[in-house]
């Protein structure tokens, strides 16, 4: 059985000429889907009047696999999709945060995300600090 990907990308204007990004990125297998991934993309202002807005970060708010087919390696698909649209669409980081006690947490630090700082009492940030370095989990 074969994984496929359906990524959309919606266009959230701001105002100015780079809207930022958000990507839905989601893996059917045999038709159904198994498991997706919710990302945006975050851009820089400008520096001066005219000039183009570079990325600042890509930042996962959801991954989501189905139960049934936890530990087939469609975790490690998504994530790999998700970090490689973010470099083409020329993020130079990634991050997400995740609860403590998630056991999503090795997957993230297999793929190369580090622990940054606990956003709260509940969930912790990670980074992946440069997605040329980052592996296929």
């Amino acid at each position: 059985m074969s994984i496929t990907f359906v990524s959309i990308r919606s266009v959230v204007p701001d105002g100015d000429a780079d809207p930022d990004a958000s990507w839905t990125i989601t893996a059917l297998r045999d038709g159904l889907a198994v498991g997706m991934v919710g990302m945006t993309i975050n851009r820089l202002p400008a520096e001066t009047e005219g000039a183009e807005r570079k990325p600042m970060c890509g930042w996962i708010y959801r991954v989501f696999v189905d139960e049934a087919t936890r530990g087939q390696g469609v975790g490690s698909a998504l994530l790999s999709a998700a970090i490689r649209t973010a470099r083409e669409d020329g993020c130079t980081t990634l991050g997400l945060t995740v609860t403590h006690d998630n056991p999503a947490r090795r997957l993230y630090e297999r793929v190369g995300f580090v622990a940054c700082w606990p956003a709260d009492e509940k969930m912790i940030a990670y980074l992946l600090p440069s997605l040329d370095a980052a592996t296929a989990a």
